[in-house]
């Protein structure tokens, strides 16, 4: 599960990266699965929101801005284990709630 919540962080991060390209992709995607990705980013955005401010910090910084966590606990004012512990109890917890949704 954890894999998949990164994958989709990737993905989310290559796709703005490449919006100002023009990129095609063959064979077309099908309808079908723009659906289902839609829905899981959608998930995952509830998910998200329903994390703790300091747990969701470090879990976007780490995954959408590929920051290390001596430069995340710099910005959050903490020490690094802090922000590594912060990150993993974050991760656990989507983990928990995208099982649940």
């Amino acid at each position: 599960m954890i894999n998949r919540i990164r994958d989709l962080f990737r993905r989310e991060a290559r796709s703005r990266r490449c919006s100002e390209c023009v990129v095609t992709a063959w064979p077309p995607p099908q309808p079908e699965g723009h659906a289902m990705v839609n829905e899981q980013y959608r998930q995952l955005d509830r998910c998200i929101d329903q994390l703790p401010m300091e747990q969701r910090e470090v879990v976007m910084m780490r995954m959408h801005q590929d920051l290390k966590f001596e430069e995340i606990a710099r910005i959050q004012g903490t020490c690094s284990s802090t922000a590594r512990g912060r990150y993993r109890y974050g991760l656990g917890k989507l983990t928990e709630l995208m099982h649940a949704g």
